[in-house]
This record gives C-alpha cells, structure tokens and sequence, in this order.
C-alpha cells in the first residue's frame, strides 16, 4: 500500500499529486475509522428510539397515561371527602355545644324562676325558719351563728330538695340573711317561753318574794353570774 501511494506521488499523470494523499491512509487507520463510524450511528439510531420511545411510541403508554388520569381523580375525590368529613366534624362539635349551652340557660332561668319564687313566697321563709329553729333549740338554747347557717342548709337539703338542687353556696348566703332577723327573733320567742315556765315552776315551789330576780333578756354570762 505504501509503495503504491510513493508511485502515485512520482506519476506525471497526476496534475494535482497532493489530492491523491488523503486517500493514502493506511489500513488499520481507515479500519478504526470505519468502526468509530459504525459505533457512532448505532449510538446515534439508539438515541433516535429512546426519543421516539419517549414521544410515545410505546403501545402502553395510552392505557399507563389513562391509569395515572384514574389515580389521580381518585386522589382528588378521597381529598374532597376527608374536607367534608372534617367540616362535619367540626359542625357537630358546634352544634353539642350550642345545645350545651342551651340547655345551661334554660336550667339557669329556671333555677331563677324557682329563686325568685322562693323570695317573694313568706311561707317558705316562715317554714324555713321554724324547722330550723326547732331542730336548733333541741340542742342549744344559745346557738353560734355559724350553727344557725348550717342547720337551714341541712334543713333545704332534706325537706326542700327540688330547691337545694337549685341553690348553691351564694344563694344559702343570700337566704340565710334574708331570713337570719326572724330566726333570731323566733329563738329569742322560745327561750322566753321556757324561761317564763321555769320561773313560774320555782316560783309555785319557793315563792317569788324568796328568789332574786332574773333578767332573760341578759346574756349567758350574766344570767350564770
């Protein structure tokens, strides 16, 4: 091959001799050539159908696009519903309370009504005070206040107990010095009944003109001095 490209380049024929140089290549050269050559087109048809696998010349890819079309409307719907079910949640939660709240108030204006009953009714205050005084008076002639305030709740608990389950601590406070004058006027009434029975019983039996005289309307400490 070298000897004829060396003949080619001495011949008188050619007009050009340096045209013919680029032909004169040698065999191992010209043969990588040809197979980077072929290397190179078959990389380049396999891009060729990558691209065209990618455009969708995949006979699937209708039924994959309809499916991921599917799933996501489905996707969609469940998201839709969740809210709703949320927001149905969240109205029930205000609805429970608004009733709550309802029937709070009407139980407060009926605890006012009764209230306001039990103020303006004298009977109830004139029994109230009665009871109270009786149990009282079995125990102690001169009771302690604070005595008096927890015999009237004990005596609304058992004997008015509709009106107890109305009442609270501030509604005991608020009838106990609505009605405490008169419980104390009813005690001061009883320890003089039995004050004058007793003076009339020593009386009969020693003689009034034999006795020092007693005031009842004196203390306890006076009275035992």
């Amino acid at each position: 091959m070298n000897r004829f490209c060396i003949n080619l380049k001495k011949s008188k024929y050619l007009k050009n001799p340096k045209s013919i140089l680029g032909t004169c290549i040698p065999r191992a050269e010209r043969n990588r050539n040809l197979f980077a050559s072929a290397i190179a087109g078959s990389t380049s048809s396999g891009s060729t159908t990558s691209r065209r696998a990618r455009l969708g010349t995949n006979p699937s890819e209708p039924y994959l696009v309809e499916e991921e079309r599917a799933t996501t409307t489905t996707r969609t719907e469940t998201n839709s519903i969740n809210r709703l079910i949320r927001k149905f949640e969240l109205f029930e939660k205000k609805m429970d309370s608004l009733l709550n709240d309802n029937a709070d108030i009407k139980k407060r204006l009926k605890n006012i009504e009764l209230l306001t009953e039990i103020n303006n009714d004298p009977d109830f205050s004139k029994d109230v005070i009665n009871r109270v005084a009786k149990n009282i008076f079995k125990a102690n002639i001169f009771p302690f206040t604070k005595d008096l305030v927890d015999e009237t709740e004990h005596v609304i608990q058992k004997n008015f107990l509709d009106i107890s389950e109305s009442m609270d601590l501030r509604h005991h406070s608020k009838l106990f010095k609505r009605i405490k004058a008169k419980l104390l006027e009813k005690l001061r009434g009883m320890r003089g009944g039995i004050a004058s029975r007793v003076k009339s019983a020593i009386f009969e039996i020693f003689g009034e003109s034999q006795l020092p005289r007693i005031d009842f309307q004196s203390s306890p400490a006076e009275i035992n001095s």
